[in-house]
């Protein structure tokens, strides 16, 4: 529940909830749906769904090779959690252009 705050920033994002039938969320529904991500994955098989939001060990090459191959750019190398930690980024309109080029064509 301590990621509840993020998720919801995430689940009301209508880019984010495009393809969700249900759309974005609001603070409310994103806890009940927390709630039951936690009671469905992680109480009952040990693991659930996991947002990234830090997260590529500097010696992991491949998880930073699918960074830079989605157009992620390394900004800095730093210490999370006293933990070496190569922070790599995107800006929001690089990714929102990556997304507009591997949308399907539609027919008009």
């Amino acid at each position: 529940m301590n990621d509840l705050d993020d998720l919801a920033l995430i689940y009301r994002d209508p880019d984010v909830r495009r393809y969700f039938p249900e759309g974005t969320l609001s603070y409310e529904e994103t806890r009940e749906e927390l709630e039951w991500i936690i009671d469905v994955y992680y109480d009952r098989f040990g693991f659930g769904l996991w947002a990234t939001i830090y997260l590529i060990d500097p010696a992991n090459r491949a998880s930073a090779g699918v960074a830079e191959n989605i157009s992620m750019t390394l900004e800095r190398d730093m210490e999370l959690d006293a933990e070496p930690t190569s922070l790599y980024s995107i800006s929001s309109e690089r990714a929102l252009e990556l997304r507009r080029s591997r949308a399907p064509a539609r027919d008009t």
